[in-house]
């Protein structure tokens, strides 16, 4: 089979994973099945993937690990995944990997792919973060409800923590947004340390300390404000 290099934007239905696998392993899950799409159904393979900027690399290495184990449960499956901070172990374990069937690896970036992987590999993917249709499709399969485009933009917005916090099965999209704008409202009123400047004032835009959350504060407090079509906090 020859070796495919391929951008990665498509939905596949997830199902069921895990206990306790929460948004991000979801999500990951779906982006790695849909790139191994072509030869999922192959009796054996090795699939080099190279995660999203920034993505959360545990939930990655967890939702590869369901990918191959929900195949015939006799069929021998490796899994490896590049650590920079350790080369020589992580190679090892590649090496490793490889004497299995079937086989994923996943890489921080291209460039960390070495040769022999290159050579073996029937797949080398490089993904592209999750998309609005998959965290559609997800909320679809997984809590039975409807994103719109915008709710789901909010959602693909929080880092993997917070994905994993709001996302609670059971929990409606409505509340889920609920809770997202009391967290706002909470950051919003939090006070400035003592050592800062008492002019500048309270605003979003002067807080320092809470990195990404500031956006997404931003965005949800506007929404609780003007309560714009299309943004509503109610179950969709």
């Amino acid at each position: 089979m020859s070796q495919l290099v391929i951008q990665v934007d498509k939905m596949k239905n997830p199902r069921t994973l895990r206990k306790g696998y929460g948004l991000p392993e979801y999500l990951a899950f779906c982006n790695i099945r849909s790139a191994m799409r072509p030869i999922i159904r192959a009796e054996g393979y090795v699939v080099a993937l190279v995660r999203p900027p920034d993505a959360d690399a545990t939930a990655y290495f967890r939702a590869a690990d369901a990918v191959l184990r929900r195949g015939d449960r006799w069929t021998l499956a490796g899994l490896a995944e590049f650590d920079p901070l350790k080369p020589k172990n992580s190679i090892t374990a590649i090496e490793e990997a490889l004497q299995e069937m079937k086989v994923i690896v996943l890489f921080p970036n291209l460039a960390s792919i070495p040769d022999f992987v290159r050579v073996a590999a029937d797949l080398v993917v490089e993904l592209q973060p999750s998309s609005l249709r998959q965290i559609k499709g997800v909320f679809r399969w997984w809590h039975r409800s409807r994103l719109s485009d915008e709710q789901a933009e909010l959602l693909l917005a929080l880092d993997t923590d917070l994905q994993r916090a709001v996302a609670r099965p059971g929990r409606s999209v409505g509340r889920m947004l609920a809770h997202l704008v009391m967290r706002a409202k909470e950051t919003a009123a939090r006070p400035l340390p003592k050592s800062a400047n008492t002019e500048i004032g309270l605003r979003l835009e002067t807080m320092s300390g809470y990195g990404a959350a500031t956006d997404w504060a931003s965005i949800l407090l506007e929404i609780s404000r003007t309560g714009r079509q299309g943004l509503s906090l109610g179950a969709t």
